[in-house]
């Protein structure tokens, strides 16, 4: 019973984290704030401190993905891919922009075609220059 409920409750979170406003058109196309946000974030970040990598892969275009099991039904639009390497470990995301917000964030890649929300991150960023960003306000600079 616990667990259908976390399930729900997943469920509920996740339906209203994709009901909240859009920044493109809905013909899934990208408006040129994405594009230009999506454009700086391609590529492999690294903290100053050296503790953690970032990679971007941006897509073309937004895709929507459903979520593994009870998350079926609830597909969130991504942006592309991701991978965020700490101490070794590296865990592959499909990512998303708000740009409105300035936030970016992830959800875990369970398969190439699902996400699941067992590792999450949600960051504030700040677009510096080409070559640096700030996530949190901690700073990365290209590689």
């Amino acid at each position: 019973m616990a667990k259908n409920v976390l399930s729900m409750m997943l469920m509920l979170l996740l339906l209203t984290f994709t009901a909240c406003g859009s920044d493109d058109d809905s013909n899934g196309s990208l408006s040129s704030n994405e594009k230009s946000v999506l454009n700086t974030l391609s590529g492999t970040w690294q903290s100053e401190d050296g503790s953690t990598t970032i990679t971007f892969s941006p897509w073309s275009s937004p895709k929507e993905i459903p979520g593994v099991s009870v998350l079926k039904e609830v597909k969130v639009k991504f942006y592309g891919t991701a991978t965020k390497t700490i101490g070794g470990i590296k865990t592959s995301y499909f990512f998303y922009v708000k740009t409105s917000s300035n936030i970016v964030g992830a959800y875990t890649q369970y398969s190439s075609t699902e996400y699941s929300v067992g590792d999450h991150f949600e960051y504030t960023y700040k677009i510096v220059s080409s070559n640096k960003i700030t996530l949190n306000g901690n700073t990365y600079n290209k590689k």
